[in-house]
């Protein structure tokens, strides 16, 4: 696993924009694509889950996202992300969903945790084998991330939307481990 001073390694302007990278995407994250990987990422993200006492943080899948849920039955509690007035915040999983101003689904009662996650499970339209990710565009989960620098952060991806190099900036933070229905991938 790198240290955590790694996570700001490469800086790169190249030929293809991160909105190129998004708009490719569309054709990538299909319905059939992620219902073919999704069993193969599960079994990847619980082995590399094992039996892990970690407190874990992860997202709840949307329509185009790989649904990470199964892997997590052996935890106690779980995490998960929701957004207010533009910014990430966290909060208990509960099987009572309901879909946020923004789309996407959250408890329909909000229980704030008191402890801290030491995992926190991401996914992205694009990652490369430095750790570097492209997601969604407005920049929620790398602000979020910066508050939580000393946490694993392990992406989620189709293994063809894995290359080897992505545009990158700095306020990008980069993932630890990423998991695709192929491959884990520690980041070194």
């Amino acid at each position: 696993m790198q240290s955590k001073v790694r996570r700001i390694i490469i800086c790169s302007c190249m030929g293809k924009s991160k909105e190129e990278y998004r708009s490719k995407s569309k054709s990538i994250w299909t319905s059939e694509n992620i219902l073919i990987s999704e069993p193969s990422i599960n079994k990847n993200l619980s082995n590399f889950l094992g039996n892990s006492t970690k407190t874990v943080m992860a997202y709840l899948a949307t329509n185009d996202e790989v649904n990470i849920i199964p892997s997590f039955e052996h935890l106690s509690s779980l995490q998960i992300p929701y957004i207010h007035s533009n910014k990430i915040y966290r909060c208990k999983y509960s099987e009572e969903l309901v879909l946020s101003e923004l789309g996407f689904p959250i408890p329909k009662t909000i229980e704030i945790p008191t402890d801290i996650p030491n995992l926190i499970i991401i996914p992205g339209r694009y990652f490369d084998i430095y750790g570097n990710r492209i997601g969604r565009g407005k920049g929620h989960y790398d602000k979020f991330l910066t508050n939580h620098m000393d946490a694993t952060f392990v992406g989620i991806s189709l293994h063809q939307t894995l290359v080897r190099l992505l545009p990158n900036n700095i306020q990008d933070i980069k993932m630890d481990i990423i998991v695709t229905e192929k491959d884990v991938l520690d980041i070194k």
